[in-house]
């Protein structure tokens, strides 16, 4: 064989080595395209379903936030609604008479408590005087006097302190005695004086407050004022 066809048998198998290396190379870099491919895909599905789970717990946690936010809204509006009734029959000079100064029971039965109950439906009504004694206890229309006094194991008793407490706050100066500048509902919630009290084995919306003079014909002595406390199951 010549010296020609020996350098031209190694060119040939030279190339044959280079194409098959070609060939091995496109081969490695399709696979490790494919692996990188596969890996982004998997680390695309675990994100989305990492981001589709938290989503789902804050959408869960938002509305759970709403829901209370509602009940909430229900509930103080509740709250206010059986102030405001309370207000029209305890922040008035009549009252003040008839109960605060001298007790009359025929105004407490027939005028206080029947308009509590038939106008307003407050199921359960008490009279609590300065001395923590129950003047009045009222289930609907029926009413019960001199029933004992309120302990502080009542659940009753941190509620008409409360009531007491928001008296004091706002006790004005009045020619010979006191009288309380008027409260804003929204501020009665700075200053709570409800809540939810458990009476005979029954949850009820529990409102309190102090009973007060309106026009001033009628003025409280010093000490602590007569609180109505209100009920609704």
């Amino acid at each position: 064989m010549t010296g020609i066809n020996i350098k031209a048998l190694r060119k040939a198998t030279l190339r044959r080595h280079g194409d098959t290396n070609d060939v091995s190379s496109k081969v490695n870099i399709a696979r490790l395209a494919f692996l990188l491919a596969s890996f982004l895909i998997v680390l695309a599905s675990v994100s989305l379903i990492f981001i589709g789970r938290f989503a789902s717990k804050e959408a869960d946690r938002q509305a759970v936030t709403n829901q209370q936010s509602l009940l909430e809204t229900a509930l103080n509006g509740r709250f206010i609604l059986i102030a405001r009734d309370q207000l029209s029959l305890a922040r008035w000079d009549k009252s003040v008479r008839k109960i605060s100064l001298r007790f009359d029971k025929d105004f407490v039965a027939d005028e206080f408590i029947d308009s509590l109950w038939f106008d307003f439906g407050l199921d359960r009504n008490l009279l609590i005087g300065p001395d923590n004694s129950v003047l009045a206890d009222s289930r609907e229309a029926t009413v019960a006097f001199n029933v004992g006094a309120l302990t502080k194991e009542s659940p009753l008793y941190r509620i008409v302190e409360l009531a007491r407490d928001q008296y004091f706050r706002n006790r004005i100066n009045l020619s010979e005695g006191y009288g309380q500048q008027p409260v804003q509902f929204v501020k009665t919630f700075e200053n709570p004086v409800h809540g939810f009290v458990n009476l005979n084995d029954n949850v009820a919306l529990v409102h309190a407050m102090a009973v007060v003079p309106d026009d001033g014909r009628y003025v409280l002595p010093d000490g602590n004022p007569v609180v109505l406390v209100s009920a609704q199951y």
